[in-house]
């Protein structure tokens, strides 16, 4: 037996669809994801990119002791698997060879049709592994270098519809019976390629064959967890790219690093009392170990009926397993019998930037955003308590927003606006 998290990785949020097929199948092991959503698309990226990129990720699982890694991405598989395998222990199973092994299974006049990022289709990963299975199968492979960002983006259905027939239009015409989605982001718009496709198109996610094969990997190998401890963390890099986003339109010229591009950065405890304790924990803790310049974050919701809860707490509401399943039905049990006028609450994220050794020179920055709490679930994006949170003035809750109108809202949209105000006056005193 083995209590150690599953690892999984991606360029973006698209390997949620993977984690999700795993959690399913494997409801008794914790999982550790991590989105490199800074970096996405990588299919427009060369290889040493990919495979360097990539090598960060795994770095990042291995620094969180997961016993297996899933490269819930079809271009990291193709690009860098290959390398990063020879250059760890722990296994790493891939998307390719499990979406290969579906459509072998799946098609009927042994026609299948891929649609990828340029990298997986020019790697031709999907036609070796379909035709190793089943050397009469035709594969006609197309790459889709828009749809990626799209996705990322939360567009609406007739705006991926769209960009989807445009890039399913070098098919029209072939008789393939087939079509599998070459990248871990393509299941999220499943709908939209339904509807383009028509009935008679047999869908493949490989997500589905993942899940399977990480099960028998760990029959096999004897790595089930035997512990009643589960928990599931999420980390994404997305939140690098919106701060540089942000300094580049201020017109400051940083280079932002990230824990993963340091070596064996210190594990920081948020034992603080308020989000500020904990931002300062993380900034004082890696501006020490790095020795430089360093912002750090904590968010949370709180709830006026529950004066201020859970607050610091708010990852781990309903216990230390991170759960946001559980999170969440705690909130509604709290709260229950609570009328609808009395269900205020608010996101929280403060933002501390320090600089090495002048921590009493700390800059604080807060941003806010209310709203009040539903009695039941809305929507399927986002995170956390997002799809309880509801805002008036929008008619949604967090998880029913694209990206782009929720960071027009988000609390954490309105402190990092505080901290490009305030940035350029903090750092002078220091010259």
């Amino acid at each position: 037996m083995d209590n150690r998290p599953i690892g999984l990785l991606d360029s973006g949020v698209g390997g949620f669809s993977i984690v999700k097929k795993v959690i399913n199948k494997l409801p008794n092991e914790s999982t550790i994801f991590i989105g490199d959503s800074a970096n996405m698309p990588y299919g427009n990226k060369s290889q040493e990119q990919i495979i360097e990129l990539t090598r960060r990720s795994v770095k990042f699982l291995l620094s969180k002791n997961v016993k297996l890694i899933i490269f819930a991405c079809n271009t990291a598989t193709a690009a860098a698997m290959p390398t990063l395998q020879k250059e760890v222990d722990q296994q790493i199973i891939g998307v390719i060879q499990s979406g290969s092994l579906a459509a072998a299974r799946t098609t009927m006049n042994k026609k299948v049709a891929v649609v990828a990022t340029p990298v997986t289709i020019n790697s031709h990963a999907y036609q070796k592994e379909i035709q190793f299975r089943d050397p009469e199968i035709e594969v006609s492979e197309i790459a889709a270098p828009e749809l990626a960002p799209l996705i990322e983006a939360q567009k609406d259905f007739d705006t991926n519809l769209k960009a989807v027939e445009n890039s399913l239009q070098p098919l029209k015409g072939e008789d393939f019976d087939t079509l599998v989605l070459g990248c871990t982001h393509y299941p999220i718009i499943r709908d939209e390629f339904a509807q383009a496709l028509g009935e008679k198109i047999q869908i493949v996610d490989p997500a589905d064959q993942v899940a399977q094969y990480t099960y028998n990997v760990m029959r096999r190998d004897g790595l089930f967890n035997d512990s009643n401890e589960v928990s599931h963390e999420y980390y994404t890099t997305g939140e690098v790219r919106e701060l540089k986003k942000a300094f580049d339109k201020a017109g400051l010229d940083v280079e932002i690093l990230t824990n993963q591009d340091l070596d064996n950065p210190p594990h920081v405890v948020e034992s603080g009392r308020t989000f500020e304790d904990n931002a300062k924990l993380k900034a004082h803790a890696l501006a020490d170990f790095s020795n430089l310049p360093t912002i750090a974050d904590d968010s949370g919701l709180m709830v006026d009926k529950l004066n201020g809860q859970p607050g610091v707490r708010s990852a781990r509401f309903a216990g230390e397993a991170h759960n946001d399943q559980h999170n969440n039905a705690k909130l509604l049990a709290e709260l229950g019998g609570v009328p609808e006028d009395e269900r205020g609450a608010k996101f929280n994220t403060t933002i501390v930037a320090s600089m090495p050794h002048q921590f009493e020179k700390d800059l604080v920055v807060t941003g806010e955003c209310p709203g009040r709490i539903l009695s039941s679930l809305r929507g399927k994006d986002g995170f956390g308590y997002d799809p309880l949170f509801y805002i008036p003035e929008k008619g949604k809750t967090f998880a029913q927003m694209t990206t782009d109108e929720k960071n027009q809202i988000s609390h954490r949209g309105k402190a990092v606006k505080k901290l490009i105000a305030e940035l350029p006056a903090w750092f002078a005193q220091f010259d």
